[in-house]
């Protein structure tokens, strides 16, 4: 039990340290890619209950375009989520081949309206193995912000990217809707 308790909580201290790395730090420079920035339609599903086989209960329950918070354009996304218990996490994901190579970073505007904070990272699945590679999770508190996700070290048959994955873990109790919002996923390089 104590070995237990100890193992968590260097898990805890560990994975918090990273969690506050990359939010609102400078963009990087180089060469933009738009991944998605919704003005042309939404292409993205979320992970529902079928999904639990690959981890946690997944509390994903939509993926809405959205005209009332946007960082460019006219539309934003929602990432709907159900009423959250600790430890709970939600995906959407986006499937369709992109050629995503030489990037170093994917910058991402995220609008949290809940008093609770969220954890995000990107997952980029790769070729018809479907790798998976994925980013720090970074806390995301109430409020506005850009994540900066350094993806370089990843950089795994990124020109055969097949699913780009958003993953947000809760873990925080929260009755109601616990809807964020992405807006303007950007490539660099």
């Amino acid at each position: 039990m104590k070995k237990s308790f100890l193992a968590f909580l260097v898990f805890g201290f560990v994975f918090s340290a990273g969690l506050f790395a990359q939010v609102d730090i400078p963009i990087p420079k180089g060469q933009v890619q738009i991944i998605d920035d919704f003005e042309n339609g939404n292409y993205w599903i979320w992970a529902g209950s079928d999904w639990d086989q690959w981890g946690g209960h997944k509390v994903s329950s939509g993926a809405d375009l959205y005209k009332k918070w946007v960082s460019e354009g006219k539309y934003s996304m929602q990432l709907v989520m159900d009423s959250v218990e600790p430890g709970n996490d939600g995906s959407w994901f986006y499937d369709g081949g992109q050629d995503l190579s030489g990037g170093k970073y994917i910058v991402c505007d995220f609008y949290n309206p809940t008093p609770i904070n969220h954890n995000v990272a990107i997952v980029l699945q790769c070729t018809d193995n479907w790798n998976w590679n994925q980013s720090d999770f970074f806390m995301l508190p109430p409020g506005e912000h850009t994540i900066v996700f350094k993806v370089e070290h990843l950089n795994e048959h990124f020109d055969e990217v097949k699913r780009i994955n958003i993953s947000d873990y809760v873990n925080e109790k929260h009755e109601g809707d616990t809807s964020i919002f992405v807006d303007n996923i950007r490539l660099i390089k």
